[in-house]
């Protein structure tokens, strides 16, 4: 299965052979690499690791860690490529700028400045960290055990619900790419991203309690049914420096969770359906609403929090926090195909309309209307 853009989901490796007090784990296999070279005549990219494999080896000691950080620490990798000048990463592809090339042993550097910010941010957890690039896919075969794909099974959810757990968690690993945005993960849902969850939020946190990952209370509700809490207004405040005020989880009329350049999905409100649109990440084409991805990002880039526009991860769109102001998943109109693959296909996302049924509103409507789709029934979502 393809790996969504915007996070670092390359297959994770952990090898449970090695001491207690030491982890190996890593990430195997970006799309492509390169690098930008002046000698590469008319080709402004060229191959920089060769046959389109590259492994991040992270060789870890400590007493404190244990398996169960691999993942958090897989995650601030991620953080540290999208923070670094002179490097692009998209999820996907990892370029280096001219200047950064020049400098000899580019591996060899990048592997350094990824190891120095790793043993910056465990300082606290009294542990050694090495990194190594590894370009050849016969160097992991002393990695006896393979961990699943991130992509084969949904990330777990923790047994908890929103209602019942009075701490959330925020992530501010988009700020490097979106200033004013912030992450508020919940036991049901995900980080924007879709590369963190709840309980990877608490192990970033333990890791480091001055780290990206911070606690949440939420405090005295203000609007339970939209998602709305004190503590999480007044978090997010701090965290946009006063560019939003009020956060509402479960809504996207009013408030909705702030959208980063990282988002797997965009849903988007569409009147005339009574319901919502997916726009997807991977699915650059026409959408019923007239915008794709690209377009839709370039508008939240410049306004920040818009009413009708909500950023989610792709596992949210059919669990419980999902609108849950507005009837949940229901008010799902249309998706990409690619997107209810990703989702594997359930059942439920048979009811939606994709873009080999149509791309426009009108076509859109003619779908709600032959198949009787409950939306048309529904409580007007504005």
């Amino acid at each position: 299965m393809d790996r969504p853009a915007g996070n670092f989901r390359a297959n994770p490796f952990i090898n449970k052979d090695f001491p207690e007090e030491e982890l190996l784990c890593g990430f195997e296999n970006f799309h492509k690499a390169v690098f930008i070279n002046e000698d590469s005549g008319n080709e402004p990219e060229t191959e920089f690791f060769p046959k389109n494999f590259l492994g991040i080896e992270i060789y870890i000691k400590s007493k404190i860690l244990e398996n169960k950080h691999c993942r958090a620490l897989n995650k601030k990798v991620s953080e540290i490529l999208y923070s670094m000048e002179g490097v692009f990463f998209d999820g996907e592809r990892l370029k280096v700028s001219r200047h950064f090339a020049d400098k000899k042993n580019v591996p060899e550097k990048l592997s350094s400045l990824i190891e120095k910010s790793l043993n910056d941010f465990c300082r606290y957890a009294e542990c050694q960290i090495n990194v190594s690039f590894k370009t050849e896919e016969s160097q992991f075969k002393l990695w006896k055990i393979k961990a699943p794909g991130l992509n084969e099974k949904p990330l777990q959810k923790d047994p908890a619900d929103d209602k019942k757990t009075p701490l959330f968690y925020s992530c501010n690993m988009c700020q490097s790419l979106t200033p004013d945005h912030i992450c508020i993960i919940t036991p049901e849902r995900q980080g924007m991203c879709g590369g963190l969850d709840y309980r990877d939020a608490q192990l970033m946190y333990d890791i480091n309690k001055y780290g990206p990952c911070q606690k949440v209370i939420k405090g005295i509700s203000s609007d339970e049914a939209r998602g709305s809490w004190e503590g999480i207004n007044n978090h997010c405040r701090l965290a946009t420096f006063g560019k939003t005020k009020n956060l509402c989880l479960y809504s996207i009329t009013e408030y909705p969770p702030l959208c980063s350049s990282l988002c797997e999905t965009f849903a988007l409100l569409l009147p005339e359906s009574n319901g919502v649109i997916v726009l997807d990440r991977k699915y650059r084409g026409d959408t019923p609403a007239g915008l794709n991805f690209d377009e839709t990002m370039a508008l939240i880039q410049k306004h920040g929090q818009i009413p009708g526009i909500t950023g989610q991860a792709r596992n949210n769109l059919l669990n419980s926090s999902f609108l849950k102001a507005h009837g949940g998943s229901k008010r799902i109109a249309w998706m990409p195909k690619i997107t209810k693959f990703l989702l594997k296909n359930d059942d439920s996302t048979r009811a939606f309309a994709d873009e080999t049924i149509c791309t426009g509103i009108n076509g859109l409507m003619a779908f709600l209307r032959q198949n009787n789709n409950e939306l048309l029934e529904m409580e007007k979502i504005i």
